[in-house]
């Protein structure tokens, strides 16, 4: 059972007192005597079901031991990041409105192109390269264009964060992206990059290159070094809007809806693998990579763990073009993170976590 609505000691101390609604830490705050019963109400009304308005505010009482910790994300219990409620049927509309919105911005222009990349692909036998570049005889100025169009998809994850905060939902730390929880954070590096980074690509692309199924390869390009530079920017930049639009913010926007899991599932895969619809077949190992992200998401609610290995998964493939060992690259960036996780967890005990 949670405790009731009313206002209760701010746990993050930034006021007196905050508002819980009963189920979350909303951003309403009150200096103490004379708060309303309820936000919006007159002032004066009262503490609702805390003691008398006039008793000093020091004497509201916190949350009964463990709840709070366990919703606000103190480190000692259960992060905030929890199985979203649906909301009244009178709200959901905005919810909507946002989802529709920020998916506007991204995925689906990414989504566009892979499509008309794919169709390029089908019709001419070949795919264009992995590096767009507006004007061949002017390297340096295609470079900064394609820097700028990198950085464009983090228009989308600013507009998760800030829809988050005003609805009260506690910013980042609803999704998952907090440091309430660093041991957890720790302990599931390795589990997501084994099951699901490592084992459903590598483990579907030898069943697809078993049975001679191809992939659609980005054309070779024969590109000055520092444009790799463009592809670690891209690299940093998708790891965190993937992650954070469509694994995160598409998820608990989906729940708040009232839809059931199976269609929060199937949803949220088929986002998470349309705008990799450019790999043509390929795109079979990136949708049970896009399945096993979305369900282990939803048994942690920890987000940092995926943008930390989807980075290093993407930094291999992207450089390996730039570099002549590029396989053995990909394996350092990739192996080495997860390596030290497993010497953390081995020195802290694995029981004790």
């Amino acid at each position: 059972m949670l405790p009731p609505a009313a206002w209760y000691r701010d746990p993050w101390r930034l006021a007196p007192l905050r508002w819980w609604d009963g189920r979350n830490w909303t951003s309403f705050t009150s200096p103490g005597p004379g708060a309303p019963s309820a936000p919006g109400a007159p002032a004066g009304a009262g503490f609702g079901q805390l003691a008398a308005a006039q008793a000093p505010w020091i004497d509201r009482p916190t949350m009964p031991q463990g709840v709070g910790d366990a919703l606000w994300g103190s480190g000692r219990g259960e992060p905030l990041a929890q199985p979203a409620t649906p909301v009244e049927p009178a709200k959901r509309r905005w919810l909507w409105a946002e989802l529709l919105i920020v998916l506007a911005i991204f995925p689906f222009p990414y989504v566009v192109n892979a499509v008309a990349v794919l169709i390029q692909a089908v019709i001419h036998a070949g795919s264009s390269g992995r590096f767009p570049v507006p004007f061949p005889s002017h390297l340096g100025l295609s470079f900064l264009i394609d820097i700028l169009l990198a950085l464009e998809p983090l228009a989308a994850a600013a507009l998760v964060a800030y829809l988050l905060s005003i609805s009260g939902e506690g910013g980042g730390r609803a999704i998952g992206i907090d440091r309430s929880d660093p041991r957890r954070d720790l302990a599931l590096l390795l589990p997501v990059f084994l099951l699901c980074f490592l084992i459903p690509q590598v483990g579907v692309s030898l069943v697809l290159n078993a049975v001679h199924v191809r992939a659609i390869a980005p054309a070779s390009q024969n590109l000055p070094g520092y444009f790799s530079i463009v592809g670690v920017v891209t690299v940093a930049v998708s790891a965190v809007v993937e992650e954070v639009v469509v694994l995160g913010f598409l998820i608990r926007r989906l729940e708040q809806l009232g839809l059931g899991t199976t269609a929060v599932v199937a949803i949220a895969v088929l986002v998470r693998i349309s705008y990799h619809l450019y790999y043509g077949w390929g795109v079979l190992p990136i949708l049970a990579w896009a399945f096993a992200s979305v369900l282990m998401y939803r048994r942690f609610r920890r987000l940092g763990p995926f943008i930390f290995v989807h980075l290093f998964w993407d930094l291999g493939l992207i450089l390996q073009p730039f570099f002549g060992s590029g396989p053995l690259v990909a394996e350092v960036l990739v192996l080495t993170p997860s390596t030290f996780v497993f010497w953390l967890l081995w020195r802290n005990r694995l029981s004790r976590l």
